[in-house]
C-alpha cells in the first residue's frame, strides 16, 4: 500500500491556534496562543462591564491592587489560565443570559488601547454539550 494523495493528515494535539477563553459550568480556561498573546504574564487585573457584556484582562504584577493569578509557569501539570470561581461564573452566566447546564460558551479576544484584551460576551459562540 502507498500514501497517496486521498490520505488527509490529521493532526492530533493542541489543534486550537487561536487565542480563546471558554466559559463552562465549572471553570473559565485561557487556551496556550492566549497565554502566549498575554506574554506569559503571572498576574492580571480584571475588569467587567455588566453594561456592555464586556470583560477586560491587564496585566500586572503581583502585589498590584486587585491581583489575580493568570499563567502559572511553575505548575507542572498545568500552566494555562484556569479560573474556578463559581461566583464569577454565575455572575457572568446571569449578565449574559446563558445556561451552562446545556452549553460552554468561547470568545476570541480584542486588543485594549492601554494593553491587555477584552471579550466581548456578546459575541461568544455556543458550544452545545454533547
Amino acid at each position: 500500500m502507498k500514501l497517496t494523495d486521498k490520505f488527509k493528515l490529521i493532526e492530533i494535539g493542541n489543534i486550537e491556534k487561536k487565542p480563546r477563553m471558554l466559559v463552562s459550568k465549572h471553570n473559565i480556561r485561557f487556551n496556550k496562543p492566549l497565554s502566549e498573546q498575554m506574554d506569559y504574564t503571572e498576574h492580571v487585573k480584571i475588569y467587567l462591564n455588566q453594561e456592555e457584556q464586556l470583560l477586560a484582562i491587564v496585566p500586572c504584577v503581583k502585589n498590584t491592587i486587585g491581583a489575580t493569578k493568570f499563567y502559572k509557569k511553575e505548575n507542572r501539570k498545568c500552566k494555562n489560565p484556569t479560573w474556578s470561581n463559581q461566583r464569577f461564573i454565575h455572575l457572568i452566566e446571569k449578565i449574559n443570559g446563558w445556561d451552562l447546564q446545556k452549553n460552554s460558551y468561547g470568545l476570541y479576544p480584542g486588543k485594549l488601547d492601554e494593553g491587555g484584551i477584552y471579550f466581548d460576551f456578546s459575541k461568544a459562540k455556543v458550544i452545545p454539550k454533547t
